[in-house]
Parts: C-alpha cells; structure tokens; sequence
C-alpha cells in the first residue's frame, strides 16, 4: 500500500510538471487568528485536551493505560492530547471527573 507522500509523487510525476504558485508581494498575509479561548473539535473547551494529557503525565500513565481506562486505544487518546480528533460528548464528562477527583472511570 502507498503511503499519501508517495501517491502524491506519482500524481505529481503523471502530470509532468510540478504546482505553479504565484505569490502577491503587494497584498501583506492575512493575521493568524489565535485559538485562545476559542472552543476546539466538537464544542469542548480547548483547556481539556491539555488537562487531560498534564493529568495523565502526572499520574504517570501510559497514552495506552489512560486509554484503557476510558475504553480506547492509545491512538486515540494521542489524537484527543495532540487535538486532531474531538473528545466524544459520551465521555467528556467522565474524563473532566477523572481529572478533578482521580476517580477510576466506569464507562457506560
């Protein structure tokens, strides 16, 4: 199986020539908006991807024990930290209560 880098190659080899770009010195770039405090994902605060991955590390866990514990994988659990992928709504309640009180979760 390819890798996305390595179909990209061949669709770029196929076509015989590389992307144009074209660049308006006269126009300055747009500002970067800033996502603070700014709601992440699926309407979470963006605060508790961070707290999250601050309370799993202090409690010196494993992506793939913290994961155990509210019934995913570990890749999931990268994502939720790294915040590619929305913490689902089933489980944001039982995460925030693991994070304050340290109580083990009971998944429904």
């Amino acid at each position: 199986m390819a890798t996305h880098h390595e179909e990209w190659s061949q669709d770029r080899a196929r076509a015989g020539k590389g992307w144009e770009v074209k660049i308006d010195r006269k126009t300055p770039p747009a500002p970067i908006p800033s996502i603070e405090p700014q709601e992440v994902g699926a309407g979470e605060p963006e605060s508790l991807h961070r707290r999250l991955a601050t309370s799993r590390k202090d409690r010196k866990l494993t992506q793939a024990q913290a994961g155990a514990l509210f019934g995913v994988s570990q890749q999931a659990l990268g994502a939720w930290e790294k915040e590619t992928k929305p913490i689902p709504a089933r489980l944001r309640e039982t995460i925030l209560r693991w994070i304050e009180t340290g109580e083990t979760p009971s998944i429904p």
